[in-house]
């Protein structure tokens, strides 16, 4: 089609200017038709561009593959002490005692229960204490506690809110050589924070049985009992 093009412009401008040169002297005799044989230099067939051969293109390089998302980390296990534990504690134990919270500092006997199960898939034993209704006792004592073992401080936590508006955190080693175990706990009441101890040990020749007891402190020297208790499964 190029050449066709060329051919064809050539042609019109060679029948442009002779008529141009009729037109000025009407006496000349045309000139002879051109010989076909005889192509004007101009319309040789031009150098077709396209055929030159197109610069290679250079491949594209890939796209770095996104690193895979690494595997989100293993989920542990219960501590296998917590599971040895639910052995022995998991079920309803019936507890009776004294409790010293008088305004006067003097006890009152009461009984109460605690459940103990596992929960949150076995990480956790979760302690549910209930304190019987008495006479005078506008909200029977109530709390809820979670303890757990961790390896890495190889200690047990502890936390627990009671129905007085009560929060505290301890930790403690576990049972001694004896069987008996120490609580290390501070203990938030009423905006205050103060210290507390509890202790639970075995009785001797009976079984499913414990004596618990506690103590408390606001400076950390001076201790008070507050409530002291046997209970069995």
């Amino acid at each position: 089609m190029k050449n066709f093009t060329i051919t064809t412009i050539t042609l019109l401008s060679t029948i442009a200017f002779a008529g141009a040169a009729l037109a000025g002297d009407p006496k000349t005799a045309p000139p002879p038709a051109p010989d076909a044989k005889k192509v004007p230099d101009a319309a040789k067939k031009a150098p077709d561009t396209a055929a030159k051969k197109a610069p290679e293109s250079k491949p594209v390089a890939k796209p770095p593959e996104a690193a895979k998302p690494e595997a989100p980390p293993a989920q542990p296990d219960p501590a296998p002490e917590v599971l040895a534990a639910l052995k022995t504690s998991k079920g309803t134990w019936r507890c009776k005692g004294e409790m010293f919270d008088n305004p006067d500092g003097s006890g009152r006997m009461t009984k109460f229960t605690i459940k103990v199960n596992a929960d949150l898939d076995k990480f956790w034993i979760k302690s549910d204490f209930a304190e019987a209704k008495a006479k005078g006792t506008k909200y029977p004592f109530k709390f809820t506690a979670y303890k757990t073992y961790s390896a890495a401080d190889s200690k047990w936590h502890q936390v627990m809110v009671d129905n007085w508006g009560t929060t505290s955190f301890g930790w403690s080693t576990g049972p001694d050589a004896a069987g008996k175990t120490v609580w290390e706990m501070e203990m938030t009441m009423a905006g205050q924070t103060v210290k507390f101890r509890d202790y639970e040990e075995p009785v001797a020749g009976k079984k499913r049985t414990t004596h618990s007891w506690g103590e408390m402190s606001e400076n950390g020297k001076e201790w008070k009992k507050v409530y002291d208790a046997t209970c069995s499964k």
